[in-house]
């Protein structure tokens, strides 16, 4: 969802359904086109949401995928960028 939130700024919000869960805990991914959500002016074409225990755990499920490059890589943990 892509809504203005209370104090003016835009906010996206990700919600997921028990269903959902189940899928990314057996390891399936949830994809879906950011231009067809509306969502086209994040400057982003793709969101993908998986699940793992820490944030390295995820971090490395997208590279075996091969969905990413190690340089082109932020992971946000606990409020923070940290660039790998």
């Amino acid at each position: 969802m892509l809504a203005m939130g209370v104090d003016g700024r835009k906010m996206l919000g990700l919600g997921l359904s028990r269903v959902n869960m189940e899928r990314l805990q057996c390891g399936l991914p949830i994809h879906f086109n950011a231009e067809q959500m509306g969502l086209a002016d994040l400057s982003v074409k793709d969101v993908v949401i998986l699940f793992g225990e820490t944030e390295d755990v995820i971090r490395e499920k997208f590279f075996d995928a091969g969905w990413v490059e190690d340089e082109h890589t932020r992971t946000i943990s606990h409020g923070k960028v940290v660039p790998h």
